[in-house]
């Protein structure tokens, strides 16, 4: 993951500071994304046998499940505590075809790294730096074959909309903004590629205890509850007096994924 600052310095004290709760939000999360988004990958380009570079790979929420279809894959982030929860999650699953390097990618050196087309598959999921066409071409440039970024385009959730209910928030939730996918594809068709465009989208029934809606939630609002003298746990509570410790969340969960060749 990346904050969509582009000063590496703030960036890195962002993700560093948020880097446990966000590890354990990502832990809860529906695994369906990630499967999808591999069936996905498999489909378009094929992981069998391939290099992968994972960037903005966070706690590893799409790199260490990867991994188990690929030759190696190297997870970059400009947080090294983001790596430390990533490395402590391939160490419990037993994962050895990986390897954690921090970088940002607004100045990475990819002559300097090896990086230099050095992936059969470059990846990155919800990567803000990509707005910025350096940071693509960047991105591009490591790539001997496949580029692929994933973005949310819709994912309304009735938790997410009462902790921002809580919280006074009632704009667009940038989190979700289709948007996004739409300025990416006129960068890349700028930067003279033919993007394709997969979608992925599915629905979600489930319950969570309160600790567990606490921990899941956390990662993404901890910061601004707090900036509001407030918390998750205390946003949560009305959604606790009235379910108890069986709070449903129902999902609907849409992204789209942008394939490109680097060469």
């Amino acid at each position: 993951m990346a904050s969509s600052t582009t000063n590496p310095a703030l960036t890195e004290e962002f993700w560093n500071a948020k880097a446990a709760d966000f590890a354990r939000s990502q832990d809860l999360e529906d695994s369906r994304v990630v499967d999808l988004t591999i069936e996905s990958l498999n489909k378009h380009v094929g992981l069998a046998g391939q290099l992968i570079l994972d960037v903005g790979a966070g706690s590893g929420r799409f790199g260490l499940p990867l991994a188990a279809h690929c030759k190696r894959v190297v997870l970059t982030d400009v947080s090294p505590r983001m790596l430390e929860e990533a490395l402590h999650r391939a160490e419990e699953r037993h994962i050895t075809n990986t390897e954690f390097r921090v970088a940002n990618w607004m100045n990475v050196d990819l002559s300097l790294e090896g990086w230099k087309g050095a992936f059969d598959l470059v990846f990155a999921s919800m990567v803000p730096v990509f707005a910025h066409p350096e940071a693509l071409a960047t991105m591009t440039a490591a790539s001997r074959g496949w580029v692929a970024i994933t973005q949310f385009t819709r994912g309304d959730d009735n938790i997410s909309d009462a902790i921002r209910t809580g919280l006074g928030d009632t704009a667009a939730d940038p989190h979700n903004d289709p948007q996004r996918t739409a300025d990416l594809i006129e960068l890349l068709k700028a930067q003279g590629h033919e993007p394709i465009v997969d979608t992925i989208g599915f629905d979600t029934e489930m319950t969570y205890t309160f600790d567990g809606a606490v921990q899941r939630y956390s990662g993404r609002f901890s910061s601004q509850a707090q900036a509001q003298g407030t918390s998750v746990n205390k946003l949560l509570e009305p959604l606790r007096e009235q379910y108890g410790d069986a709070i449903p969340v129902r999902r609907r969960t849409e992204k789209s994924i942008v394939y490109w060749r680097a060469q």
